[in-house]
């Protein structure tokens, strides 16, 4: 009996070490939730109960660069994640992790990123929360292309304008010049 408690710490250090390399967003606010450790207990709950080596495809040596919000979404996120895993703490269905935190990391955090750093919301620069490091910092908004990639851009709406006022003129003309010729050329 003793022997098992003495090993309880250290299979929650083996666990962390496992899932070590998460840093998030998620972790940066509401420190008294506890989001993190939950993660690495509901984690390795989830690996041992399915015997798999992950629980996530975003666990290790995923870029957080590419992810920015504001303080207050940093707040909404975690909240909302405090509020998932107390669901799969009380309903014990671990099966239920690795579906949320993939899709908060494929839809749910690419949203609020497109969300603060795409026009019009963001004119410049603005400040956001590095997801990597948890501080602040000043971050370029994306230009227009990548934002929106199947619009067109101010330069490309105004070629298009140009081109189609062009082709109107040039069926103008021709619709006149037929008509003069048909028409007034035919009656005299």
């Amino acid at each position: 009996m003793e022997e098992r408690n003495c090993m309880a710490p250290l299979r929650v250090i083996l666990v962390l070490t496992l899932c070590g390399g998460v840093r998030s967003c998620v972790f940066c606010s509401l420190k008294y939730k506890n989001v993190e450790n939950r993660f690495h207990q509901l984690c390795s709950g989830y690996m041992k109960t399915y015997n798999k080596t992950r629980c996530s495809k975003y666990m290790e040596n995923t870029d957080f660069d590419d992810f920015a919000f504001h303080e207050n979404k940093v707040i909404q996120i975690t909240e909302k994640t405090h509020r998932v895993f107390r669901v799969l703490e009380i309903n014990r269905s671990l099966a239920d992790l690795p579906q949320y935190w993939d899709w908060l990391f494929e839809k749910k955090l690419v949203e609020y990123t497109h969300q603060v750093l795409c026009p019009p919301t963001c004119r410049g620069f603005v400040r956001t929360v590095n997801c990597t490091t948890c501080q602040r910092e000043k971050v370029d908004c994306w230009d227009f292309k990548r934002c929106y990639p199947e619009k067109l851009s101010l330069q490309e709406s105004v070629y298009l304008l140009i081109i189609i006022s062009v082709a109107c003129f040039a069926i103008g003309t021709f619709s006149f010049f037929s008509e003069y010729y048909f028409i007034y050329r035919h009656e005299k």
